[in-house]
C-alpha cells in the first residue's frame, strides 16, 4: 500500500516501453491495514520484488478479464491529485456514493468499493478502481492514478459472465504455445465470489502449471504502454517451444450451488435492466438528435420567416412610399415655382433699383432717409395679390386720401400703391409723397419691398421644400444600428403631417393635440414612422371615400399625445363612417382589407401591430359610427426582453 505501483509501472515504460510487465499488488485479504513482500531472505511491508525473465526463445502472451459491468450515468472526475480523487461532478466521492448506493455502503467505505469500483477508460481498454482509503473531506484515495477531466461510472460484479469467460479465456490460453500460467486475480473477485473465487482459475490448471496470489492491483502490459488494473484477472503465459497441445475445457457448473444461483440471478437482473436502460437512453440519444435537428430546422424557418417579414414590412413601406413621392413632387411644384419667380424678379430688378435708390439718396436729409425707409417696411408687409376689382376700389381710395394732403401727382403715385396693395394709414408717409420726386421715390420704395418680399419669398419656399424633403427622409430612413434612438414623438408626427400635406390641407381638418413640452420615448424611429404613416392615410382614404358620397360632410381628424406613468399613448381620431362590426375582428389579420383591388394588400395594420408589439407596446381601436380611434400605447423607455427582440 505504501509504494506507488502506478508511478512503477510508469517509469518502467518511460526507459523501455518493449517490457512486458506483469505482477500485482501485495493483499491483506481485504483488511486493507497492511500487506507484505518477501523473497528468499527477507520480508518486508514496503518494497517490491522483482523476477525477470531472460532468453531468446521465450514467447509470453498476456490477457485479462474484468467482468464489471458499467451503471448508472456518467460521471466526470472533477478534483483529483494522483491517486486521491477530491471531487466526482462538483461533489466529494462519498457523497456520490451516498447518492447511489445508499448509506450501508457509505458506513462500510472503502472497503465496499470493491463491489463498485469506478469503470474508466484509460487508452483503448476499460479500468476499473476501487478505493483503499477515506479522509475525513469525504475524498477518497483509490488504487490507480487518475485525472480530472476522466469520464467515469459506477460499475457491479457481472456473476454469469465471470464464468462464461472462464471457458473463453481456457480456449484464448490452448492456442497458442504454454509451459507456465502466472495469474494475478484482485482480492475484489474473492470478496465477491468467496469460495465460487477458486473455480475461476481452476480451469486453467488443466493447460499447464498455474502459479499466482490474490491483489489489490495488477500490472498489465498492452501495446507498448503498462497499466495497473484493479478487480481484474490477468493472466501470462510463458512458453520456450513452439509447440500448442489442444486441452478440453473441463470446468465446473454451479446448477446446485445456492450462492452461486443468486449471484447468477441478482447480477442478470441488474445486467438486464442495465442494458435496457441503456437502450433506453440510446433512443432518448437518438431522439435528442432528432429534435436538435427539428430545432436547427425550426430555427432556420424562423430566422427565413423574420426574412420574409422584413421584406413584407419593406414592400409595404415602398408602396406607401411610392404614393409619397408622387404627393410631394405635385406638392413641391408650388414652393419651386415660387422659387423660380422670385429669384427671376431680384436678378431682373436689383441692378436697376439699385442705381435709382443711390442716386435719389442723394435728395434725402437724414430724416428724410428714416421716413423713406419705414415707407420701404410698411410695403413690405402690405398683401401680395389683390383682385381686380379690389385694386381699383384701393386705388380710388388712395387717390382720394393723396389729393387731401395736397400731394402732387396723387393718380399715378396711387396707382402704383394700389398694385401692391398697399392701405396704410399715409400720414406718416406724405413728406416722402409731398416731395418734388415723390413719384420716383414712390416708386423706388415699391422696388425694394418687392426685393425684400421675393427675399421672404424664397426662404419661405426653400424652407417648404426641406420640410418636405426631412420627412420624407425620416420616412424612407432604415437604422443600421440594434440599438433604439431617443426621438420626439411631436417631430415625428409633424412628420407625417407635412408627408400627407398634399392629401389634406383643403379638405380635412387636422387638429394637434400636443403636450407643450416635448415628448421623448427611445425606439426606432423608422418602423414607428410606419406606423403613423399607415393610420394617418387610412384615416384620409375613409374619410375622402365618405365625403365623395356626401359633399355635405365636413372630414376631421384629430391627433393627440397623452403622457401616462412610464408609456405614452398616440391616437388618431376621425368622424367617418367608423368600421362596420362583422369586420372589426379582422382588422389585424394579415392580407386582410377593405379597400378596392390594387389600392392596398391587407398588410399595413398587420405590420403596425407587429413593429408596436416588438417596441413592448399594443395597438388596438374603438369605432362607432361617427367616430374612430386607433390607439397606439408604448413604453418610454423598452425592457431588456423587448430591446433584443428588435
Amino acid at each position: 500500500i505504501k509504494s506507488d505501483s502506478y508511478l512503477l509501472l510508469k517509469g518502467i515504460e518511460s526507459v523501455n516501453n518493449n517490457i512486458p510487465v506483469f505482477g500485482g499488488g501485495a493483499g491483506d485479504n481485504g483488511e486493507l491495514k497492511k500487506t507484505l513482500v518477501f523473497n528468499e531472505s527477507k520480508i518486508t511491508d514496503s518494497g517490491v520484488v522483482v523476477a525477470t525473465f531472460d532468453s531468446d526463445v521465450l514467447k509470453i502472451n498476456t490477457g485479462y478479464k474484468l467482468n464489471w459491468k458499467p451503471i448508472g450515468k456518467i460521471l466526470t472526475i472533477t478534483k483529483a491529485e494522483g491517486k486521491r480523487v477530491y471531487e466526482i461532478n462538483g461533489l466529494p466521492p462519498i457523497e456520490i456514493y451516498r447518492k447511489y448506493l445508499g448509506e450501508e455502503i457509505v458506513q462500510k467505505l472503502p472497503r465496499s468499493t470493491f463491489a463498485h469500483p469506478l469503470l474508466i477508460y484509460k487508452y483503448d481498454i476499460l479500468v476499473a478502481r476501487a478505493s483503499f482509503k477515506i479522509y475525513d473531506d469525504g475524498s477518497l484515495l483509490y488504487a490507480g492514478h487518475m485525472t480530472e477531466g476522466d469520464k467515469c461510472r459506477l460499475s457491479y460484479a457481472y456473476i454469469p459472465e465471470m464464468f462464461d469467460e472462464t471457458e473463453k479465456t481456457f480456449k484464448e490460453i490452448v492456442e497458442k504455445p504454454v509451459e507456465a500460467i502466472f495469474v494475478y486475480s484482485c482480492a475484489s473477485r474473492l470478496y465477491h465470489l468467496k469460495h465460487l473465487a477458486k473455480y475461476e482459475t481452476a480451469p486453467l490448471r488443466d493447460i499447464a502449471p498455474l502459479a499466482g496470489f490474490f491483489t489489490y492491483s495488477e500490472f498489465f502490459h498492452k501495446n507498448r504502454k503498462n497499466e495497473l488494473l484493479n478487480d481484474t484477472l490477468t493472466y501470462v503465459t510463458m512458453s520456450e517451444k513452439a509447440v500448442i497441445k489442444p486441452k478440453e475445457y473441463k470446468g465446473k457448473k454451479f446448477t446446485n450451488d445456492e450462492y452461486a444461483g443468486l449471484l447468477h440471478s441478482l447480477t442478470h437482473l441488474a445486467n438486464s435492466v442495465t442494458e435496457e436502460l441503456e437502450e433506453t437512453i440510446k433512443q432518448l440519444n437518438e431522439k435528442n438528435i432528432e429534435y436538435q435537428l427539428v430545432n436547427e430546422e425550426l430555427k432556420a424557418t424562423l430566422e427565413s420567416m423574420k426574412n420574409l417579414q422584413q421584406q413584407l414590412i419593406r414592400t409595404e413601406k415602398m408602396a406607401i412610399l411610392g404614393q409619397l413621392v408622387a404627393n410631394i413632387a405635385h406638392e413641391l411644384n408650388s414652393p419651386l415655382a415660387a422659387i423660380e419667380s422670385s429669384a427671376s424678379n431680384i436678378q431682373s430688378n436689383s441692378f436697376e433699383t439699385l442705381k435709382l435708390a443711390v442716386f435719389m439718396g442723394r435728395e434725402l436729409d437724414d430724416k428724410l432717409l428714416r421716413t423713406f425707409f419705414q415707407f420701404v417696411e410698411a410695403l413690405v408687409k402690405t398683401p401680395k395679390f389683390l383682385s381686380s376689382r379690389e385694386e381699383r376700389r384701393l386705388r380710388k381710395n388712395l387717390q382720394g386720401r393723396l389729393e387731401g394732403y395736397k400731394v402732387p401727382n396723387a393718380a399715378m403715385i396711387a396707382r402704383e400703391l394700389a398694385k401692391v396693395g398697399f392701405n396704410e394709414n399715409l400720414e406718416p408717409y406724405i413728406p416722402i409723397l409731398k416731395h418734388h420726386a415723390g413719384q420716383m421715390l414712390a416708386e423706388i420704395a415699391i422696388r425694394i419691398s418687392r426685393l425684400q418680399v421675393n427675399q421672404n419669398n424664397i426662404i419661405n419656399a426653400t424652407k417648404k421644400t426641406s420640410k418636405f424633403i426631412k420627412s420624407l427622409k425620416n420616412y424612407s430612413y432604415e437604422g443600421a444600428t440594434e440599438i433604439p434612438e431617443e426621438i420626439d414623438l411631436k417631430e415625428e408626427l409633424e412628420d407625417v403631417l407635412n408627408l400627407y400635406y398634399g392629401k389634406w390641407k383643403r379638405d380635412i381638418e387636422v387638429n394637434r393635440i400636443f403636450p407643450e413640452n416635448e415628448v421623448k420615448i427611445k425606439a426606432f424611429s423608422s418602423k414607428l414612422s410606419q406606423v403613423w404613416t399607415n393610420i394617418f392615410q387610412n384615416a384620409i382614404q375613409s374619410l375622402q371615400k365618405y365625403k365623395a358620397e356626401h359633399p355635405d360632410f365636413s372630414p376631421k381628424i384629430d391627433i393627440s399625445i397623452e403622457e401616462k406613468d412610464n408609456k405614452v399613448i398616440v391616437a388618431f381620431s376621425d368622424n367617418g363612417p367608423g368600421i362596420p362590426q362583422d369586420i372589426q375582428h379582422k382588422i389585424f389579420d394579415p392580407f386582410f382589407t377593405t379597400k378596392a383591388k390594387g389600392e392596398g394588400t391587407g398588410l399595413g395594420l398587420d405590420i403596425c401591430k407587429r413593429i408596436v408589439e416588438e417596441h413592448g407596446g399594443k395597438i388596438w381601436f374603438e369605432s362607432k359610427p361617427g367616430k374612430t380611434t386607433f390607439f397606439v400605447e408604448l413604453p418610454k423607455e423598452p425592457t431588456k426582453e423587448t430591446a433584443t427582440d428588435f
